[in-house]
């Protein structure tokens, strides 16, 4: 909001400057340019804070609260439950921040992957805190530890040395990192135990209940082949543990980097082409701004064409529309304008 409201300011200041000539031709461009980019990096992080609460994506500032609301546990106790939370958060953190900055795209996946097992089972913890002790594996050992080997990786790739020792130390911190989303998910299952056994023993009361007053399951259920069903009773699976925790997720819907976005590439290539075409023909107006549905945008282009700022924006815009990659664009863009 900050970005915006700068933005907005620093138009406006450019714009008076223009029209009553309360400043250099040169100065109030810089303000128009300023303000134009601002405005497009608070409404890009608008929409970026838009897409991770409804992907579900954590970030520091989506991040859950505690909760205790509801819990019967004592002042020393939750004092002691905020303390662990607060470093399972602050790792986390610090290794979202990691994966923003490694140059790696295998190990930027990887990172990827386990914050987002990481980021459910905060949430998770947020609002169960009595299982915070349950988590204590996962919060002083796994997480701790993925956050250590990110460091030494990070030590050794910024001594610019490309020796045999010193490749095989980033090989082997590389490969311990790649077991960490395995251990993650084990944990989250461990804390997720004792609900089971809840559920269990729910259904257990109510299946008596209905034997008692005669009501019979005689139903031959065909659950749906989707991803969001998992099979009741997991098959007998052989191979080490890497493989049989691969075929788990297949069966269960698991979506991860490794499985290829499924879209009609054609529709969104013809989006693709024609949203570069309008940046670059009619970027002045705005035009690819009100295709992919970011009216403001478009609305502050269309106040600013006469500057020519936003012709040569469109056109740097359009270039990068044009060798972005398909799937990159696709979550950016197409899905943006699809929601619209």
């Amino acid at each position: 909001m900050l970005k915006i409201i700068m933005g907005v300011i620093a138009v406006i200041s450019g714009v008076v400057g223009f029209v009553y000539h309360t400043a250099a031709p040169i100065h109030s461009l810089i303000l128009l340019a300023s303000g134009l980019y601002l405005l497009k990096l608070g409404n890009d992080e608008r929409e970026r804070d838009k897409i991770n609460n409804r992907l579900g994506i954590i970030t520091e500032k989506n991040m859950p609260e505690i909760s205790f609301q509801e819990k019967n546990i004592d002042t020393d106790r939750q004092e002691y439950l905020l303390e662990r939370y607060d470093k399972a958060r602050n790792d986390f953190l610090a290794l979202q921040d990691a994966k923003t900055k490694t140059r790696d795209k295998a190990l930027h996946n990887q990172l990827e992957k386990m914050e987002k097992i990481a980021g459910r089972l905060l949430t998770y913890l947020s609002t169960n805190p009595e299982k915070i002790p349950v988590a204590q594996k996962f919060i002083d050992y796994y997480q701790d530890r993925a956050l250590m080997l990110v460091n030494r990786y990070f030590d050794l790739a910024n001594t610019g040395l490309q020796t045999s020792e010193v490749n095989e130390r980033r090989e082997k911190v590389v490969r311990a990192i790649f077991l960490m989303d395995e251990a993650y998910e084990a944990e989250f299952h461990k804390v997720l135990a004792a609900d089971f056994l809840d559920i269990d023993a729910e259904i257990d009361v109510i299946e008596s209940n209905m034997k008692n007053a005669g009501i019979t399951d005689n139903k031959n259920y065909n659950l749906p082949n989707d991803t969001n069903t998992i099979n009741v009773t997991p098959p007998d699976i052989k191979g080490s543990t890497s493989q049989r925790m691969a075929e788990m997720k297949r069966l269960a819907g698991y979506k991860s980097e490794d499985v290829p976005i499924l879209y009609n590439r054609s529709d969104v290539l013809t989006t693709k082409i024609i949203q570069s075409i309008l940046a670059i023909v009619l970027g002045s107006f705005g035009a690819h701004k009100f295709y992919t549905g970011k009216t403001f945008q478009g609305v502050i282009y269309c106040l600013l064409f006469w500057t020519m700022i936003p012709g040569f924006i469109g056109v740097f815009e359009g270039i990068r529309y044009l060798v972005m990659p398909m799937d990159d664009y696709y979550e950016e863009y197409y899905l943006l304008r699809n929601k619209h």
